[in-house]
């Protein structure tokens, strides 16, 4: 059996995938398996990827029809055999020394989770406390995202990524892999370079699937149920998070009336208890108090900023 399993899920990523496998195939730690799964990719990406799993037996291909990136996930999951599983995207690499020193750290601290860090700045720590595991998740010290992660098999046992959303569908594989773990290791270390290009979901124009993001939110307010911390910076999140999707949402045409009225459904519960919130700054409580208060108003000025700023155009 495998140390890890790297799942790689890979959809149209010719230009990038073999600097992703190279990184892979040259970690230090050698008794891991990399899972690719091609994603009914229709450019020279199976190919590629054919090519080196005759190189390296090491390397399994998974060919399927285009399912989107939960789903090939899963395949990867239902496939791996390794005492630990690690997520690389196709067009990321990593550094050659990022698994074998995860798995030391998992070893050492007994923990279920290993976060390495993104960018410079952060500090070693170990979260062996539910509460603080599941505050560093909502604060953003856990990321939502599953890059530079390795977890122990058999917490995600089970845990899979939603299939049919393509929006925070790690968002909510994150939460609910914590919920399993009683320990996680937060790392200093920077090891996984992410490549964000100009297709990627941040830079999408705001579509209605988006939406799917508030059911996260909704298991999060669950799991948060009963601690007087947590529900605080859950209420200051859901509130946070309410008013940005409803600016960002506002004046595109991929997104229908409804899913507006059901933010502005959203936002007047929120506004029950912002004002003590102290987490919320005054711009946001204003920014509630209008989108609350006066829908129309709101929704008329944020339109009138995007088209003075170009975001979208005049009618």
């Amino acid at each position: 059996m495998a140390i890890v399993s790297v799942i790689v899920p890979a959809f149209n990523t010719s230009q990038y995938i073999s600097k992703c496998l190279d990184s892979i195939i040259g970690q230090t730690l050698r008794d891991i398996e990399i899972i690719c799964i091609d994603d009914g990719s229709v450019d020279s990406t199976p190919i590629i990827l054919d090519d080196y799993s005759r190189r390296d037996s090491r390397i399994k291909v998974i060919h399927v029809p285009n399912g989107g990136v939960s789903k090939a996930r899963n395949i990867g999951l239902d496939i791996a055999k390794g005492e630990y599983i690690s997520f690389v995207d196709s067009d990321d690499v990593i550094s050659p020394d990022m698994l074998e020193n995860m798995v030391k750290v998992a070893r050492i601290d007994n923990s279920d989770i290993v976060q390495n860090a993104l960018e410079e700045g952060g500090m070693d720590r170990v979260l062996d406390c539910k509460e603080d595991i599941i505050y560093s998740f909502l604060t953003g010290s856990i990321y939502k995202s599953v890059w530079s992660k390795l977890y122990k098999r058999n917490v995600i046992e089970g845990v899979n990524f939603p299939e049919g959303e393509g929006f925070a569908e790690d968002y909510m594989f994150s939460i609910l892999s914590l919920e399993n773990a009683e320990r996680v290791s937060l790392r200093k270390e920077v090891t996984y370079e992410y490549v964000e290009h100009s297709d990627s979901a941040t830079k999408k124009e705001p579509h209605d699937k988006e939406y799917y993001f508030f059911s996260v939110l909704a298991h999060v307010g669950e799991v948060v149920k009963g601690s007087d911390k947590l529900e605080e910076y859950y209420d200051y999140l859901n509130t946070k998070e309410s008013i940005r999707f409803l600016t960002r949402f506002i004046g595109h045409k991929d997104v229908k009336k409804d899913t507006l009225d059901k933010l502005k459904i959203r936002l007047k519960k929120c506004a029950e208890g912002y004002f003590h919130n102290p987490l919320l700054s005054n711009v946001e409580k204003m920014q509630v108090f209008v989108a609350s208060k006066v829908p129309n108003l709101y929704t008329d000025t944020v339109l009138i900023l995007k088209r003075i700023r170009g975001i979208i155009k005049c009618d």
